[in-house]
């Protein structure tokens, strides 16, 4: 999304908009693997339902965000929107790590 702010060149956005949306197909899968491994079986109908929620309002006050942004600088909307990516990448580490010391738990665990 940065790309935007910063070119002019059409071809470099358009081809990074392609490439970014290609990988969302992966994004569904790996979101529900993540909340079948992090929820307990008696929670995950309730887990899930809430997890949806929060996704569907998301498409509701995202654009209305989205559309004060645009009007005050079309810029800031892609500036805002690149800040908002990088944080994502703080809890995605932290869910891998976790994830990476449980498998090296069960390896231990296992050997025995």
């Amino acid at each position: 999304m940065l790309i935007f702010a910063f070119t002019y060149i059409p071809f470099i956005a358009i081809f990074t908009m392609i490439a970014s949306s290609e990988l969302g197909v992966f994004h569904s899968i790996g979101y529900d693997v993540m909340m079948a491994k992090l929820s307990e079986n008696r929670f995950r109908a309730t887990i899930y339902s809430g997890m949806m929620a929060i996704w569907n309002a998301m498409f509701i006050i995202g654009p209305i965000i989205g559309g004060v942004l645009y009007s005050g600088n079309p810029r800031l909307t892609f500036f805002v929107t690149s800040i908002l990516l990088l944080i994502t990448f703080i809890p995605i580490k932290k869910i891998s790590i976790y994830f990476h010391n449980v498998v090296q738990t069960k390896k231990i665990v296992g050997c025995q």
